[in-house]
């Protein structure tokens, strides 16, 4: 399953998202079944997406992230970029720590830091680099007088930094309309889950040719419309499984799926349970 992943910047004034994480090899046992842990392992090894910018500083240890189904090694004291709409995943044998930073497109834009119009490369081995993005951490981690600006200015440091020394301005320039395109087809499925959806309504809401618009949608996501909107539906109902106390088939209709029996075997074939699976194991493993 290749999943979209929609950013929530929660504070207006800071529209980053900054954390720090430890990735770990978790291989589940033989009797891990169907449980959530080992549906979240399988999802955490599949391939996700988003429009903004991701960039990993690993401080220990070392991994690897397949990006465009290319394996880019990475280790302690390197900067990872992955680009915008790129199809990616990370993982480890052994143990990775790292910080990762998200920067609103749209914020990026405002300042004149267009990542549409460039590709940042994958891996960055820079001195500069690395004081920068500490920079970063000790604006977000350590309580200093005004804080916005601080972090403000930090971010725009980096970036600025690496699209003049690090990008291929030009491939980004090359499919920057079609990215356009394509983040309005995905807004435009996102707001009618709950509705039927065809090829036919996307690429007349854009303005493409239903052909080209199919053709350029499976280049830049390496999955076809259908199977897109069925992973999105599917997200929408493990959440729904997870947080709400409704009717599986009521949370079908909400997924736009008026035959619960259909959805619930793409949901199965999505996730390797079915609903009622699904919401039975997350209640147990809640308790």
């Amino acid at each position: 399953m290749i999943i979209y992943e929609p950013h929530s910047f929660k504070e207006k004034k800071l529209p980053f998202i900054f954390h720090f994480d430890t990735l770990s090899p978790i291989i589940p046992s033989e009797d891990a079944g169907d449980s959530i842990e080992h549906l979240y392992y399988r999802q955490r090894c599949m391939q996700n997406w988003h429009e903004n910018t991701e960039i990993l500083f690993v401080t220990k240890g070392k991994g690897r992230i397949y990006c465009n189904s290319e394996r880019i090694d990475i280790e302690e004291g390197d900067i990872a970029v992955i680009n915008s709409f790129d199809l990616h995943y990370t993982e480890t044998d052994k143990s990775m720590e790292y910080y990762c930073l998200i920067p609103d497109r749209a914020y990026l834009q405002q300042n004149g830091l267009n990542t549409s119009l460039i590709r940042f490369r994958n891996v960055v081995k820079d001195e500069k680099a690395i004081k920068l993005f500490n920079n970063i951490i000790r604006e977000f981690e350590e309580e200093r007088s005004y804080k916005e600006a601080g972090t403000k200015l930090a971010v725009n440091e980096l970036v600025l930094y690496m699209a003049r020394y690090y990008t291929n301005p030009e491939e980004g320039k090359r499919d920057s309309k079609t990215l356009h395109y394509m983040r309005m087809a995905i807004g435009y499925i996102n707001s009618h889950l709950h509705e039927r959806i065809t090829a036919d309504d996307v690429a007349d809401e854009i303005g493409l040719s239903k052909y080209h618009f199919l053709r350029e949608f499976k280049r830049i996501t390496n999955t076809t419309l259908v199977e897109f909107i069925n992973g999105l539906r599917c997200e929408k109902a493990m959440k729904m499984l997870r947080e709400e106390n409704i009717p599986i088939a009521e949370i079908s209709a909400l997924c736009g799926f008026e035959n619960g029996s259909y959805f619930n075997k793409i949901f199965k074939s999505e996730t390797g349970m079915s609903m009622s699976e699904y919401r039975r194991n997350a209640r147990k493993e809640s308790e």
